[in-house]
């Protein structure tokens, strides 16, 4: 009986343990950037898988837009994330899967941080002179920024300038801004605890409302002379006004009646051609821009030589009780109206005395002025002829129609600018007046002419008559007669017996 010892040895093998390490270990990433983190195994043993996680537990598949996961090979995984946003920051983890290990993890913590960045900073900004400006500058950061402004180079506050003002949202606000504000201004973004600094300039412009000033705020021209005239205005501001123009309210655009109207290269000047009565109106500059418009005011007073624009022949009859002879004119000034005929002028300074052929008669220049309508009525010495004038209109009457007041009527207007005069004709249609003498003389045995003269309109036929008998006649042949038109002669000869 034998006893032996035997000795049984069993070899254990132990996987190696996995080491997972992301790298970079820790991740900060601005709002918009770009990142990525490589997901690394170290070790012996196999493994089946790696696997990336979201902060919220979520697994992260494969070519996902912009959050990316892709297997670089056996040993690494890489995450990328595309465009980040506030939302994309927490723990993302990787996860490796082993058979003879289990799992083992590696997290990384993304931080998302919004660097400082200009959300509504619009340049250039513009404001109107006198305003109360407010520079607008919105900063947007994940911390608080300290908003510091700046022009040419200084901090606005430092001016000590008690116009300037920083709001409690940061916006610059300038009280009652000048042209001479005008410029950049830096709106600048810190933070300290990241030593992040940023800024915009910001370019401010302060337009001025126009101002406008006419030349000449009267203008005057005479109508019908084929002149010109120059309305002009000079306008200032920022930017520069356009000026436009109007006519009693309407407004006069350029290329309308180019006969009529023209304007010089930026329109502050219009110029009327072949000026007119129609042309007198107000006339308004109007200079507009941006930040406003202004007006002024010219008027053009159109003056105009006077003109007969009425005048009408008349026929009367003797002994009539009256005619009337009327004158209208027209002009600027009213004209004044004077009557005048073919012997002399019917003058205010001689009480309107002329001379006719059998009587001396009377009657004063009757006038109308530009100021007021006046009606003015003037009686001769015989109380025959009466002159009245209205505005434009004069009027004549000669009463108890002699045959002796026939003729011309010579009609006068006057004005500073000038005169015009037109001709009436007045006929008196009367009955036959013989004229020469009622007796003649001689003696026996002697020829003898007997005229008769005879004053008539229309013409009178004349007729000779010897105790009642209608001459010629047969019983008397010693009898001649010759007429003409205003006159007949008869001729007595020596009788034969």
């Amino acid at each position: 009986h034998s006893c032996s010892l035997t000795t049984f040895c069993m070899l254990i093998s132990f996987p190696a343990s996995l080491q997972v390490d992301i790298v970079p270990s820790q991740g900060e990433i601005s709002v918009g950037e770009s990142k990525f983190f490589l997901c690394q195994v170290a070790g012996e043993a196999k493994y089946k898988d790696i696997s990336w996680f979201s902060p919220n537990g979520e697994k992260l598949t494969p070519n996902q837009q912009r959050i990316s996961v892709v297997r670089n090979d056996d040993f690494s995984s890489t995450l990328t994330i595309y465009n980040a946003n506030i939302d994309d920051a927490g723990i993302y983890k990787c996860v490796v899967s082993s058979v003879e290990e289990g799992d083992s993890e590696a997290t990384v913590n993304v931080k998302i941080f919004q660097k400082l960045m200009f959300k509504n900073a619009p340049t250039p900004q513009e404001f109107k002179e006198g305003d109360d400006a407010v520079i607008v500058c919105d900063v947007v950061s994940s911390l608080p920024p300290t908003i510091i402004w700046k022009h040419k180079g200084r901090d606005v506050i430092l001016k000590k300038d008690v116009r300037f003002i920083v709001l409690s949202n940061n916006y610059l606000q300038i009280r009652g801004i000048k042209k001479t504000d005008e410029g950049t201004y830096r709106c600048e973004g810190r933070i300290l605890a990241r030593g992040e600094i940023n800024f915009k300039d910001i370019q401010v412009i302060v337009n001025v409302p126009p101002s406008v000033r006419a030349r000449q705020t009267t203008m005057n021209a005479t109508a019908n002379l084929s002149q010109s005239v120059t309305l002009a205005c000079d306008a200032d501001g920022f930017p520069e006004p356009t000026v436009t123009w109007t006519k009693d309210g309407e407004p006069i655009e350029q290329g309308d009646d180019e006969e009529k109207y023209s304007f010089n290269y930026d329109g502050s000047e219009l110029i009327i051609k072949k000026v007119d009565k129609s042309d007198e109106a107000e006339y308004i500059c109007i200079a507009e821009n941006k930040a406003g418009e202004q007006d002024a005011t010219i008027h053009l007073k159109v003056f105009a030589k006077p003109k007969i624009t009425y005048v009408e022949n008349k026929t009367a009859m003797e002994l009539e009780d009256q005619i009337t002879l009327t004158c209208e004119a027209s002009g600027d000034p009213i004209p004044s109206i004077t009557w005048r005929t073919s012997t002399r002028n019917i003058s205010n300074e001689e009480k309107a005395s002329w001379t006719r052929p059998e009587k001396q008669e009377s009657a004063p220049q009757a006038q109308s002025s530009a100021s007021n309508s006046l009606f003015l009525s003037c009686q001769t010495l015989d109380g025959r002829i009466v002159v009245r004038s209205h505005a434009r209109v004069s009027s004549l009457t000669l009463k108890e129609i002699q045959y002796t007041d026939a003729g011309e009527y010579v009609c006068t207007a006057s004005n500073t600018i000038g005169q015009d005069s037109q001709a009436m004709y007045l006929e008196v249609q009367y009955a036959p007046k013989l004229q020469g003498p009622v007796a003649v003389y001689t003696w026996e045995g002697n020829q003898v002419n007997i005229t008769c003269e005879v004053f008539a309109y229309p013409s009178a036929v004349i007729s000779w008559f010897r105790d009642g008998q209608l001459l010629p006649s047969s019983n008397y042949s010693n009898i001649k007669i010759y007429n003409t038109p205003s006159a007949s002669y008869l001729e007595v000869r020596k009788s034969k017996e």
